[in-house]
Parts: C-alpha cells; structure tokens; sequence
C-alpha cells in the first residue's frame, strides 16, 4: 500500500485541484465555448519550447535538470539587458530576446550531440513567433 501512494504521489496531490477545477466549471456554468483558443495554443507552443529548451539543456550538461535549464534561459534575458542598460539607456526588447536567442542557437548548435531536440526547438520557436505574431 506504502509503495502505491508512493508510485502514485503526485496524482494524488493533484485530485484536489481536478476536482476543483470540475466543480468551478459546473458551479459557475462556464461553457468550453469561453475558454480563449487563442491563448491556450499560445500557452501550449511557449511550454513545448521551454520543454525543448530544457530538454536540450539536459543533453549538453547531463548532471542539470530541464527545469534549471529553463530557469538558466529566462535568467540569461535579465543578465543581457542588465548588460545592454548599462551601455544603453532605451533598449528594444525584440533586439534583445533576439540576440539571446541567436547566443543560445549557437551554443546549442555547437555543444548538442542530438541534432533532433535542435531542430524541434528551432522549428516550435518559429512557430510560437508566427502564431502569436499573426
């Protein structure tokens, strides 16, 4: 029984929120009509490129986690701007969230083994710019 709720731990801790959730959509009678689209495939193309990312991460430094690796790229885009404001006082983001993203592409492209996660991050990136910039 001990070895079950273990296997099982995380599932169990998120029952409460599920059930929440199926008790606020019929409380309130929110129809699946309301939920945005938009911002739910928004939402699923972001996470699968910082999954990717991390996934990534983990590939060229085994020891680390996806989740550092995540954490490590949203970290870098603080470092470079606190760079770029230091030199410059009126910096534009996309200049910067461009130029991060080439520091790491590079990074990637000469570090990763597996070509496949750097094609798959590449092409979601791509995506999730079209999708939300459309």
């Amino acid at each position: 029984m001990v070895n079950l709720l273990k296997k099982h731990l995380a599932f169990i801790l998120l029952i409460p929120v599920i059930v929440n959730c199926i008790f606020n959509l019929f409380k309130r009678n929110i129809s699946i009509e309301s939920i945005n689209i938009y911002d739910f495939l928004s939402s699923i193309f972001l996470f699968l490129f910082l999954f990717l990312f991390g996934t990534l991460f983990k590939e060229v430094y085994e020891n680390l986690t996806i989740t550092f690796g995540i954490i490590i790229y949203l970290f870098s885009f603080f470092i470079l701007e606190s760079v770029f404001l230091f030199f410059y006082k009126s910096v534009n983001l996309d200049i910067s969230f461009t130029v991060m993203n080439i520091i790491w592409l590079s990074f990637f492209i000469f570090k990763t083994k597996n070509k496949k996660y750097l094609i798959f991050l590449t092409a979601s990136y791509f995506l999730m710019i079209y999708f939300n910039n459309s």
